[in-house]
């Protein structure tokens, strides 16, 4: 399929017109008509439904325009990432991250990096596991920093050395808040949210053992607004991992959890994914940094 032809199919898609169309590419009506054509013809299917001048997309037409601009996305990038590869380092890192303290050891690595490459550019896509895993499989993200646990057959892998410690969230002044640290026998038959993973609810039911079929949870989460809101409204206790957020939310407390409970950091990217020179250079800082082998 040619790109251009390609370029030339999204264009009539979005003006619904070929005369507007050929104007808008600085080519003659006749020959934009022939290459839709054509490439109804290479595809075996019809791709517009003419009435009058205006032009509307068939099913098979939506589908096709769906694609098209991921596939002329792609095209573009992996060009990008082909004439990046002169002397002078330069070029993109895109990075998806869950906030954790191995986003932090991340940050704290790009520092130096950019001092040894100034014309390295990094872009940062920051959401929950399941949105930056999924970016990364269609390629819009090289490597993530994410936290366990993960699937990761698919994947390369450095584990970080940094943990984040779980525990819950409560109002200052509930029975538990008196406590330096809760038990999972503290929590039964208590209203409670969790995080929206069903690899994490899963991880967090065996912690109360036997008791994990007394578990009472309210809701999940993947943001801690409405999680917070609620706990300030009595409705819910949270069970999320500790950070600066949770402690500094006023008229609630955080409390770990006895015994501790932790999660690793990870650094992840696609087995076969092969990078471009600056993502690949900034793969193999962390990899010494870490006296990690290098992919």
């Amino acid at each position: 399929m040619d790109l251009k032809i390609l370029r030339y199919f999204l264009t009539v898609s979005n003006t619904n017109n070929i005369t507007k169309a050929a104007d808008l590419l600085h080519i003659t009506q006749p020959t934009l008509s022939r290459q839709l054509i054509m490439l109804e013809q290479s595809l075996g299917v019809e791709l517009f439904e003419k009435n009058g001048r205006a032009m509307t997309l068939t099913p098979e037409g939506k589908l096709l325009k769906s694609r098209a601009r991921d596939i002329l996305d792609l095209a573009a990038l992996t060009i990008k990432e082909l004439t990046e590869k002169n002397v002078l380092v330069s070029g993109e890192v895109t990075i998806g991250i869950v906030e954790s303290q191995g986003s932090e050891l991340l940050l704290d690595l790009i520092k130096p990096f950019s001092l040894s490459y100034p014309n390295v550019r990094f872009n940062f896509y920051s959401g929950v596991t399941e949105y930056i895993i999924k970016k990364m499989d269609e390629g819009e993200v090289d490597i993530c920093v994410l936290l366990d646990p993960v699937d990761t057959l698919s994947y390369n892998v450095i584990r970080l050395p940094t943990y984040e410690e779980w525990g819950v969230l409560l109002p200052v002044d509930d029975p538990l808040a008196k406590k330096e640290k809760v038990e999972m026998k503290d929590l039964i038959h208590q209203p409670l949210m969790l995080p929206a993973r069903p690899s994490v609810i899963n991880e967090i039911e065996n912690w109360f053992g036997r008791s994990k079929y007394h578990i009472n949870i309210l809701g999940t989460y993947n943001s801690l607004v409405i999680p917070i809101q609620s706990v300030r409204k009595g409705i819910c206790y949270v069970v999320c991992i500790d950070s600066p957020l949770v402690r500094n939310v006023n008229g609630l407390t955080f409390r770990q959890f006895n015994p501790i409970r932790r999660t690793q950091s990870l650094v992840l990217w696609k087995k076969g994914r092969i990078f471009n020179t600056a993502t690949d250079l900034f793969v193999k800082t962390i990899s010494r940094y870490l006296n990690q082998p290098e992919y």
